[in-house]
């Protein structure tokens, strides 16, 4: 009987050992998406305002341009689809039943590529208007828009890299 008590108690300290484990793991898990949230929403935030930095600038300086009207309308949608994005990035971790953390993420994914999509629209959109006019603003505009571009790649590709995502 004693043996047996033993093992019992044994199996118990195994028990709670493991589960210890598998709780720290739960913690760190949790932790590491926190942060990965954190570190991609301000991306995100830093993109929108360097959309929004572009959009103001080529506003002032050339509100009369077609080309620089298209990128101004381009480059709004893809900071709403920054917002939305960080919309969804709240929801990570989240009880929502018709949409995993899985779909959150092929939906920020989406929201991304498709803010990628209009920033570089707009910049081959100024690359056309640059070959048919020369003119040290546009020069200046599609700089700008082109910086933006990158922030936009940038913010894609640190999302894939923290989620593991964008095969």
């Amino acid at each position: 009987m004693t043996k047996f008590a033993i093992f019992l108690l044994f199996l118990l300290h195994c028990f709670l050992f493991i589960s210890g484990m598998a709780k720290q793991d739960s913690i760190s898990q949790s932790a590491r998406i926190q942060n990965a949230k954190q570190v991609v929403k301000a991306s995100f935030s830093a993109a929108i305002r360097t959309a929004q930095a572009a959009n103001s600038f080529a506003s002032k300086t050339s509100p009369a341009d077609l080309g620089v009207k298209d990128c101004i309308e381009q480059v709004s949608s893809a900071v709403d689809e920054f917002n939305d994005s960080i919309k969804e990035l709240g929801f990570l971790g989240g009880s929502d039943q018709q949409c995993n953390d899985d779909c959150h993420l092929s939906n920020i994914q989406t929201y991304v590529s498709t803010a990628l999509t209009d920033s570089s629209d707009c910049t081959d959109g100024l690359d056309d208007e640059l070959k048919k006019h020369k003119s040290s603003t546009l020069v200046t505009i599609r700089a700008k828009y082109g910086g933006l571009e990158n922030a936009v790649k940038n913010s894609l590709s640190l999302f894939c890299q923290q989620f593991g995502k964008c095969k």
